[in-house]
């Protein structure tokens, strides 16, 4: 007897909506924008900051890995990559590196890497 016996569920379809619920919480956000470290230096918007990278399906792992490669080589550390749920990865870089990478028609969006968090209303719920 399975667990799905008699359940609608299929797990590539169930995995699937990450990069859709990633991209409506951006959209939903009043302001996702990458904001400068807070610094005593004025080089404060040159300062790497944390992002996702999310990949169209139809990306290789060949662009991805270029990717990679052009963000460590700027100078910037990779997180995590992500190739389960989607494809993808996360790291800190700098903006010039971020400009560089937007625009490729293999990425899908590029995400500020920040916690999100969903605020009960209040009220009944009724």
């Amino acid at each position: 007897m399975g667990l799905s016996r008699g359940l609608p569920f299929q797990p590539h379809q169930s995995l699937r909506p990450l990069p859709t619920i990633l991209h409506q919480a951006r959209l939903i956000s009043k302001d996702l924008s990458p904001k400068p470290a807070m610094s005593d230096s004025n080089s404060a918007s040159n300062a790497a900051q944390s992002f996702i990278v999310v990949y169209k399906d139809s990306a290789t792992n060949d662009q991805i890995q270029k990717h990679i490669s052009q963000v460590e080589k700027d100078g910037g550390e990779i997180g995590h990559r992500y190739d389960a749920v989607f494809k993808g990865f996360s790291a800190k870089m700098k903006p010039e590196c971020l400009q560089s990478l937007q625009g490729d028609d293999a990425i899908d969006y590029i995400e500020p890497d920040q916690v999100m968090s969903i605020q009960p209303t209040s009220g009944t719920g009724q």
